[in-house]
Order: structure tokens, then sequence, then C-alpha cells
């Protein structure tokens, strides 16, 4: 008996608008992640200059003999630093819009969002030094 609720519940026409509207849903937030990602590239200085050195990140993780776990590894590093950085792209604008002047609670917020994509960017380079050391050393 529960088998057929389900059915009638599958085939019923609230659940095809709802999967419809979640489609609809979907590729509009598709849309607003590439208006972020064209933003980030058209205004923000340190998002280009991340991409330039990804590129070289990226060419020597898949040129050198590393091993596809390791490489699949350095890429995800990437990809989460240039996550780390929009995300402090974001607060940096929220905070500067909520607070345009000084303020030491904004001035910690925004520190501490460089900070985290410093952190990030420093977790490369060390990764970086050991995979050298041990592929040359």
């Amino acid at each position: 008996m529960n088998v057929l609720k389900e059915c009638k519940y599958f085939l019923s026409l609230a659940t095809w608008q709802h999967a419809i509207y979640g489609l609809k849903h979907a590729f509009k937030s598709f849309g607003y992640s590439c208006a972020g990602l064209w933003t980030a590239i058209h205004r923000e200085e340190s998002f280009r200059q991340e991409i330039i050195w990804g590129c070289i990140h990226l060419g020597a993780t898949w040129l050198l003999p590393l091993g596809l776990s390791i490489q699949l590894f350095m890429t995800m590093l990437w990809v989460i630093m240039m996550s780390m950085e929009l995300m402090n792209s974001a607060i940096e604008a929220v905070v500067d819009k909520a607070s345009p002047e000084w303020s030491e609670l904004a001035k910690r917020a925004k520190d501490m969002a460089s900070a985290a994509v410093f952190i990030n960017i420093f977790g490369i380079v060390v990764t970086w030094a050991i995979l050298l050391v041990m592929l040359f050393f």
C-alpha cells in the first residue's frame, strides 16, 4: 500500500512542478555564479594574479611526474585557494558597504579574511617545497 502512495506522489503534478522549479533555480544559481566570477576577474587584482599563478601551479602539477592522486590534490589546493579569494573579496565588499568609516571590527573582519587566503597560499608553497624535495633529492 505504501508503494502505491509513493507512486501516486511521484506522478503528481505538484512533484513535477517542484522539479521544474528546482531546475530553473539551478540555472539561475549558475548565472549568479558566472556573474560573481566575471566581477572577480574584472574588479579584483588579486584574483587575476592568482589565476596567473594558478596557470603556473597547474601546469607544473600536471607536467611533473607526481602521480594522479598528488596531481588531483594539488589541483584541489588551487581550487580551494581561489574559493578563499572569492570569499575574501566578498567579505571586503560587504564590510566596505556596511561600514564606510573606519571601524576596528571592520578591520578585523578584513584582516582575518585576508589571513585565510594567506594561510592557504602558505600551505601550497610548503606543499610544493616538500614535493620538490621528494622529487629531486
